[in-house]
């Protein structure tokens, strides 16, 4: 599979336009946000983060380079694939976007 597949190829707009769910320090639902407000305000949000290392070799873990197009942090270094949790309801859908961003290192 393409690691670039579906939801992948989202544009920056599109997702910073997308609705997540807010909460308190205590991780209380308190509302709904568009993602891009979200990150400009340091509201909380859920995210996933996944993290590749290599069990024989301690202390060595995978990062990605950032695109020199990102709106946040171009060119950083960054974790191996994360992603927003759009809703509640959308938790393991984010794991499997996140997941696929991976598969090309199945391969």
């Amino acid at each position: 599979m393409d690691w670039r597949a579906d939801d992948c190829q989202r544009t920056e707009q599109s997702m910073s336009s997308e609705l997540i769910d807010v909460y308190d320090e205590n991780m209380s639902k308190i509302g709904v946000a568009e993602r891009s407000e979200a990150h400009a305000t340091g509201a909380w949000h859920r995210s996933i983060h996944c993290w590749v290392f290599r069990p024989s070799e301690p202390g060595h873990i995978l990062f990605q380079k950032r695109g020199s197009a990102k709106k946040l942090f171009p060119n950083a270094l960054d974790i191996t694939a994360a992603g927003t949790i759009r809703r509640v309801r959308d938790r393991v859908r984010a794991y499997e976007r996140s997941s696929r961003r991976l598969d090309w290192m199945s391969h």
